[in-house]
């Protein structure tokens, strides 16, 4: 179970409104950071698609006329698949940053963001941790510093709990995952 700590660096940062309240330095995120960091590039982007779903549905549960980040994540899908290039996945990945500039709600803009970050795994693995920075920085505004910790620590728990999942599962074969030829290279 991860122990999550609200730390004076993170308290600092929420207090001066900062957009990012993790980043590579955040102690409760070690763990997670190099474990990420031993993976194949196809685990990294099985685990971004599967952390990603949540965080689009909780988008859109608040603007649910809103499917921008549901097409982003399935054309990002299709990338990966090998079914579509990167300049075509690119400019939906870059339509989800642009519209977090729009949104006048840190929360929602933190969450397109995330979208934005886990779809660009694909392209670099270490996208894959901004996915993790903006949806924890999300989830710290929603809920406020008083309230995280336990939400905070869940969801260390289930990236933790999905990453070991797809370690065991993306090249076993019984869930026919289809992947482009660039991420069947190993690192």
């Amino acid at each position: 179970m991860a122990d999550f700590v609200v730390n004076s660096i993170i308290e600092l940062r929420y207090r001066k409104g900062r957009q990012l309240l993790f980043d590579f330095d955040s102690e409760c995120l070690a763990l997670l950071i190099g474990l990420l960091a031993r993976q194949k590039h196809r685990t990294v982007v099985a685990w971004c698609f599967d952390c990603l779903s949540p965080v689009v549905s909780m988008f859109e549960a608040r603007y649910p006329l809103d499917k921008r980040l549901s097409v982003c994540l399935e054309v990002s899908r299709s990338w990966a698949r090998g079914e579509v290039k990167m300049p075509v996945a690119k400019k939906y990945i870059l339509e989800a940053h642009s519209m977090a500039k729009e949104m006048d709600d840190k929360v929602y803009d933190l969450l397109a963001h995330s979208v934005g970050q886990g779809c660009s795994a694909i392209h670099s693995a270490r996208h894959g941790l901004g996915l993790v920075f903006y949806e924890l920085s999300a989830l710290v505004y929603l809920y406020g510093l008083d309230n995280c910790v336990g939400i905070i620590s869940d969801k260390l728990d289930f990236y933790l709990e999905r990453l070991s999942f797809w370690e065991a599962h993306v090249d076993d074969g019984v869930l026919d995952l289809k992947w482009a030829s660039f991420l069947l290279r190993d690192k």
